[in-house]
């Protein structure tokens, strides 16, 4: 019922229009107060604002121990809780924590093309905040792989990006 909407809100809020974004999940959640991943897209919006995410992320996770919401869907809502729940202390093991919650969600759902992309995008972010990338061409391996399926995809602009600091061959 409520993934086409929350499908909807995913592909804008990868276009960097957080404000659109926004204004989705608050419309999903207008209809269902206890949609998850509608919080989990709040959080999404507000990723460069640690302050204003955390509270929607924790509220998607207390909705996962009084809800039925799926395995997939857990997934998502755990690596982000986890990413802002203060553990590890040092702020650097917990961006490592996160790739490899994100890792871990592509390696549980190979034909999620968003996971994929959320996992190159936050790579590009996390170099530019002292996590090297260590495989360049194993995240444009997993670009051609989105645009495989999606051609016009919004990560072109994490591909651009991606090479922002190593020269591309």
């Amino acid at each position: 019922d409520k993934l086409p909407d929350f499908n909807v809100a995913d592909p804008v809020r990868e276009r960097d229009l957080f404000m659109r974004a926004r204004r989705a999940a608050l419309n999903i959640l207008a209809q269902d107060p206890k949609c998850a991943m509608a919080y989990w897209g709040l959080a999404m919006s507000n990723w460069e604002n640690e302050k204003r995410a955390k509270p929607f992320i924790e509220k998607a996770a207390k909705l996962l121990e009084t809800e039925k919401i799926a395995a997939h869907e857990t997934a998502y809502i755990k690596a982000q809780a986890n990413y802002y729940d203060g553990e590890p202390k040092k702020v650097e093991d917990r961006r490592k924590e996160l790739m490899r919650d994100l890792e871990n969600l592509v390696l549980n759902y190979p034909d999620d093309i968003e996971a994929k992309a959320f996992l190159v995008c936050r790579h590009w972010q996390m170099n530019r905040k002292g996590i090297s990338i260590a495989s360049y061409a194993g995240l444009d391996a997993i670009l051609k792989q989105i645009f495989a399926k999606s051609p016009n995809h919004p990560a072109h602009h994490f591909c651009i990006h991606l090479w922002d600091n190593r020269d591309a061959k």
